[in-house]
C-alpha cells in the first residue's frame, strides 16, 4: 500500500473539515500544533486527518490512484491556497 504524501491527506482533510463547518478549528489545531491533551483541543485536526488517510487507503484498495493535479490545471483560487 502506498504512503500518501502529507499534502494529499491535508487537502482531503481540510476540504472535508470545511464542508462540515469545522475548518477554523481544524486550521487552528494544525497551525498551532495543539495537542489532544490541550483542553482547547476539539480533535478536529487529528480526526479529519486520520479519516482522510483511511479514505485514501480504501480508495487505493479499490484500484483508484489519488495524485495532485499539475498546477497548470488547478483553478486559480486553489492555486493560490484558496478553499473549494
Amino acid at each position: 500500500m502506498a504512503k500518501f504524501a502529507d499534502e494529499i491527506i491535508q487537502a482531503l482533510a481540510e476540504s472535508w473539515a470545511g464542508m462540515d463547518g469545522h475548518l477554523a478549528d481544524y486550521k487552528r489545531e494544525r497551525d498551532e500544533g495543539i495537542s489532544l491533551f490541550d483542553p482547547t483541543c476539539t480533535g478536529h485536526y487529528e480526526g479529519y486527518y486520520a479519516e482522510a488517510q483511511s479514505i485514501l487507503e480504501r480508495l487505493e484498495r479499490r484500484g483508484f490512484v489519488v495524485v495532485p493535479a499539475p498546477t497548470t490545471h488547478v483553478a486559480p483560487n486553489l492555486a493560490q491556497g484558496g478553499e473549494l
